[in-house]
């Protein structure tokens, strides 16, 4: 069976629409990476991320680094 890394984060921002875009467009575009859900809380100022991936290796993954970072 194929193992998978689920990500919840929360960023510090839940009102500005060009940054919370910019968040998720990272995450999408990173492979190996497929967002399923934003969720903005624009009264406690903080966006919800969720997303799925691999555990990395050679072919990618979403494992929570960096690239380049340990």
């Amino acid at each position: 069976m194929k193992k998978i890394v689920e990500c919840v984060p929360n960023f510090s921002e839940g009102r500005n629409k060009e940054t919370i875009d910019a968040i998720a467009d990272a995450i999408e575009k990173t492979s190996g990476c497929t967002l399923l859900d934003v969720d903005p809380g624009r009264s406690t100022n903080r966006t919800v991320y969720t997303f799925v991936g691999g555990t990395g290796g050679r072919g990618g993954g979403c494992s929570g680094r960096r690239p380049g970072g340990p």
